[in-house]
């Protein structure tokens, strides 16, 4: 079964929940009925040290839908950086356990 985690981000600093990713993921960033962000800057992050050091994957400064693959095994969130924020998003991390080939 898939691992859903969904948020929406209203201020600066806030992440989705970190999940352990191996294989395929998906990412979904939106603002409902925008085309872009108004400014606010979505980052993906990954950590190979159980979540103490955050290493940035991609930034979204506009609405994106995609997937992603992590050959190695890592935990991943999704967030608003401090000082990025400027207007509400909606953020989704999608994981399918086993889906590695």
């Amino acid at each position: 079964m898939a691992t859903l985690n969904q948020v929406v981000i209203t201020g600066a600093n806030q992440w989705s929940s970190s999940h352990f990713v191996i294989g395929w993921f998906n990412v979904s960033a939106w603002r409902p009925g925008q085309t872009t962000f108004g400014g606010t800057i979505v980052t993906l992050q990954r950590s190979f040290d159980n979540g103490t050091t955050w290493l940035d994957v991609k930034l979204y400064t506009a609405p994106a839908e995609e997937y992603g693959f992590e050959p190695e095994g890592a935990i991943y969130r999704i967030g608003v950086k401090t000082s990025q924020y400027v207007a509400t998003v909606t953020l989704r991390l999608g994981i399918e356990p086993g889906m590695t080939h």
